[in-house]
């Protein structure tokens, strides 16, 4: 500390004053900085971070320029600091990296590595540069900093995210040679482990390192890593610097215990993160985090309508200019977080490559998966810390109940579907209601019902041991789950049936409240005529000449009503057609196919020709359909829909005024509505516009974000109060 004051007042061209931040030092530093006209600025071991000690030096400076300086680099000559601040003359210059020289003394690798990184010449730094910048010896404006402070919660790499974020903002940080410093460390290999730990962890939490360490990696590196030093040490160091072996004796002892180091370091740092660009988006000024949206999938990967609502939740609520935050499994996807839309997207690595449409229950619907995501989100949790926690789906529900007790801050759930009731819910299929007490013996007569019903072959007896296995850790994870949720502080029901049912088996939180899901957005659809017709003819479709069918082609979704109906249409004219826009679930013969064409799944764009050309939507449905995008996005398209009367159907269709509803599972009745419409071209069209209107009103974007705010602030405010008490 001493020698490095004194060459510090020995600095020529510029004046200027020092600030020592000293965080509890128990030696005899404070003595020697008494010798010296300095500032000194204490803050206690607790509070110490490199980011909170710089800032609290720069607020108590009056100067236009900052530099910082380790205390222990030494300046190089008297002109260190006045070549420091010489790049500030251009206004676009917002911090300065000096170059770095190994004190007498250091070890090899020490000096290799400086040798490497530090350039002769001045040149402007970029992210992907491998010198960065270091505050070790570096300076910035003031003004920039009074925007852009360091972040006071990272455990190092301040400076790293400081220079991103200023480039990110059009700003330059400039590397001049001239501008030199002594400063080595000469650590042992604990430090090292320290260090690199200390480093890595919030360099894979802000993106600066988005390398996930593997053990693999970390073995592979020290044996081939140590040989590379071993050569350097022998022959480059030894043999043509012409060091001596002997000298070099304690150094090859040092180097694999140095490799092992280092790279351990950084694999349980990024292990431990794990999620770059965390700190990186949510630091902005403006970015204020309110709700962290868990999910069990979240696009590209869309098995079903949910995941859409998410996503449409998620960026409505980014517009009305709340920080929203969605963590998802990465389902073989790159983990990490990424701005989407305004929205940041964190996927976590907490299994296997998504293989289908959606995982077997047993991948997530297990104790283990829950614990990984609870572990997992807590690490993105604790760096954000949002206001309310809200799961989305039945998997994160129960780590987002786990995540809200650690963090003590308010938990929702939304209710989409019946696994929180029961695993299968077949009964749901032909009754209107659960039976009570729904216990595990009427769970296996449901599960009988339910094979027999889609004619799954009978399996040998290890398979069928297996399988009954299988469903009764469903079962007990259903338990788990409705267990869960009743300890959430609210619960969110996306229609009024949906909360009927699971209010009737107490499957809900400590309160609840039925918000309608977001709309999808239909703004931007425009199609012209020909266009829409170029379109429908690559589908071997003609416009307003066929019904279409929008989803899983499954029993559940009335694909047998829509196949029987299909063979009751002698009237319907030669060139309808049924088109079935979804994954096929329910295999029928070629001979029964009859009007029905088979299209797969279809890209969102191509899905609103779909739409648009229809003549009406089918929604048939068996099971008690809580409330399904269909009737929404059919709406949107003034589209008339013929659903079942069931489930959340009748909160949103009136027969005879926006749509068509009929009996669950009457081939008959769907095929009689299917040729009213196809013989009424102006019923169908008035029936859309009404939808379109109705609809447009009653499940209003804007309401229903509103609403849901609203909910948020109240849990807040009771959860607030609880604490307080």
């Amino acid at each position: 500390m001493g020698r490095c004051l004194e060459l510090i007042y020995e600095q020529l061209g510029v004046s200027f004053e020092v600030v020592i931040v000293d965080s509890g030092s128990t030696d005899s530093t404070l003595e020697i900085v008494r010798k010296f006209p300095c500032r000194v600025v204490r803050i206690s071991p607790q509070e110490f971070t490199y980011g909170r000690a710089l800032n609290e030096g720069v607020r108590v400076s009056q100067a236009q320029f900052c530099v910082a300086l380790s205390a222990h680099a030494y300046p190089f000559d008297r002109h260190w600091l006045r070549n420091m601040i010489a790049p500030f003359a251009d206004e676009r210059v917002a911090g300065v990296v000096g170059k770095t020289v190994p004190l007498p003394g250091a070890n090899p690798f020490d000096r290799r590595g400086m040798r490497r990184r530090y350039h002769t010449t001045v040149f402007e730094v970029r992210d992907e540069d491998a010198l960065g910048y270091s505050n070790a010896n570096a300076a910035w404006r003031r003004s920039v900093w009074d925007e852009i402070p360091f972040d006071e919660e990272l455990s190092g790499s301040e400076d790293v995210l400081w220079a991103r974020e200023v480039r990110a903002a059009g700003l330059k940080v400039i590397y001049r040679p001239d501008a030199c410093v002594y400063h080595s460390h000469n650590e042992s290999p604990r430090e090292l482990y320290n260090r690199f730990h200390r480093e890595t962890l919030p360099r894979c939490l802000f993106g600066a390192e988005v390398r996930l360490f593997a053990m693999h990696r970390l073995l592979i590196d020290a044996v081939v890593g140590t040989g590379w030093d071993w050569f350097y040490l022998l022959f480059v160091t030894g043999v043509y610097q012409r060091r001596g072996l002997r000298g070099q004796l304690r150094a090859l002892l040092y180097a694999p215990l140095r490799r092992l180091a280092i790279n351990y370091g950084r694999y349980r740092g990024s292990r431990e993160a794990g999620y770059p660009n965390v700190f990186g988006f949510w630091k902005h000024p403006g970015r204020t985090p309110t709700v962290a949206l868990l999910c069990d999938y979240y696009p590209p990967h869309v098995p079903g309508g949910a995941e859409r609502s998410t996503q449409r939740l998620a960026q409505a609520l980014a517009v009305r200019g709340e920080g929203v935050l969605v963590i998802a499994p990465a389902h073989g996807l790159k983990p990490g977080c990424v701005d989407e839309d305004g929205v940041l997207v964190c996927r976590l690595h907490l299994g296997p490559r998504l293989k289908g449409r959606i995982h077997p229950p047993r991948t997530m619907g297990n104790p283990w998966f829950y614990w990984r995501y609870y572990r997992r989100a807590l690490k993105v949790l604790r760096a954000i810390r949002p206001q309310v926690i809200h799961a989305q789906n039945v998997y994160s529900s129960l780590p987002a109940v786990l995540l809200g007790r650690r963090l003590s801050l308010p938990v929702v759930v939304t209710v989409r579907d019946f696994r929180y009731i029961c695993p299968i819910s077949f009964c749901l299929h032909e009754q209107r209601d659960v039976d009570l007490p729904c216990d595990a013996k009427k769970f296996r007569a449901c599960l009988r019902d339910y094979e027999r019903a889609y004619a799954r072959p009978r399996p040998g007896l290890l398979r069928r041991i297996w399988r009954n296995a299988q469903r009764r850790l469903e079962w007990r994870d259903t338990r788990l789950r409705r267990l869960a949720l009743g300890e959430a502080d609210g619960t969110v029901f996306v229609s009024r049936n949906m909360a009927r049912h699971c209010l009737r088996t107490a499957a809900m939180g400590k309160s609840h409240r039925v918000i309608y899901n977001l709309p999808p957005d239909l703004s931007n659809e425009s199609i012209e005529a020909r266009e829409l017709d170029a379109l429908l003819e690559g589908f071997g479709l003609r416009r307003d000449r066929y019904f279409l069918f929008v989803g899983r082609f499954s029993r559940g979704k009335g694909a047998q009503t829509v196949v029987s109906a299909s063979q009751m249409l002698d009237r319907l004219p030669a060139d309808f057609t049924i088109a079935v826009a979804g994954d096929v679930e329910w295999l029928i013969d070629q001979a029964d196919q009859g009007a029905i064409k088979m299209l797969g799944r279809v890209p969102p764009e191509k899905l609103d020709a779909l739409y648009c050309g229809c003549r009406a939507v089918l929604l048939p449905s068996v099971w008690q359909e809580p409330l399904s995008r269909v009737l929404l996005e059919a709406a949107g398209h003034s589209r008339p829909v013929i659903a079942s009367d069931v489930g959340g159907n009748p909160e949103a269709l009136i027969h005879d005024r926006n749509g068509l509803l009929v009996p669950r599972g009457d081939p008959q009745a769907l095929a009689d509505a299917m040729l009213r419409l196809a013989e009424d071209a102006k019923l169908a069209q008035s029936l859309g516009e009404a939808a379109a209107r109705d609809l447009g009103a009653r499940f209003d974007a804007a309401g229903s974000l509103d609403g849901l705010l609203q909910y948020y602030q109240l849990l807040r405010t009771y959860h607030a109060r609880r604490k307080d008490n």
